[in-house]
């Protein structure tokens, strides 16, 4: 007589997959954005559930794998906690706001680099425009950044590029327009001086509907 013990790695792909749909549904949405600790504890939960739902003997070999494979998930989600309440910030004793618009000229959103947050982005459209001003304590010659994809705490290097300030203007400013399309990214300013000082900046944007970034 064979003993009928689930399918626990059938529920959990079923509960995986449906843990990415959730993930990619609260993304569009711009309700979370898709970070480190959303994404994996998210996954694996779903894992642990769609398994569980298809279980009948918790202590077979399948089951205590899945069990295994789920917790990994949830702790490396755990891991990733701090950076997805990371607030951004600016130091050096430099200024840096900026003003974003949709396309018709509407405006989004308003901030400076330390009024945002992963989860309290600033809000930034692909066919829309922002203004940005800045000042430094002295006169940079220019910046430079690059700009990275971010999904479930991995990064993909996309861009490189900066901003010319050969005249040396310690007061700044301009508007960008924006034509990327809806994913997560993170730049990373280096400001390039000729006196003893630096300045470096981290802010959290989102582009409409669902491009959560970081700077």
């Amino acid at each position: 007589m064979q003993t009928h013990k689930g399918r626990p790695i059938l529920g959990a792909v079923l509960g995986g997959l449906g843990a990415l749909v959730l993930v990619l549904i609260l993304m569009f949405g711009a309700i979370v954005p898709p970070t480190q600790f959303v994404v994996w504890g998210l996954g694996g939960l779903g894992i642990l559930v769609g398994s569980l739902m298809l279980t009948v003997a918790v202590r077979s070999v399948r089951f205590i794998s899945v069990l295994v494979v789920s917790i990994a998930m949830l702790v490396w989600s755990g891991l990733g906690l701090s950076a997805h309440n990371a607030n951004g910030d600016l130091s050096g004793g430099c200024n840096l706001e900026g003003f974003s618009f949709d396309a018709s000229g509407l405006p989004l959103d308003a901030g400076t680099p330390q009024q945002t947050s992963v989860t309290d982005p600033f809000v930034i459209e692909p066919t829309g425009s922002i203004d940005w001003t800045g000042n430094t304590p002295g006169a940079f010659e220019g910046w430079s950044g690059w700009l990275a994809v971010d999904f479930a705490g991995f990064a993909i290097r996309v861009w490189d590029g900066g901003h010319d300030n050969s005249g040396l203007d310690p007061d700044e400013g301009g508007r960008s327009t924006l034509a990327r399309t809806s994913k997560t990214s993170r730049t990373r300013p280096r400001l390039n001086s000729r006196a003893s000082f630096t300045c470096s900046a981290t802010s959290h944007r989102r582009t409409a509907p669902a491009i959560w970034t970081r700077t």
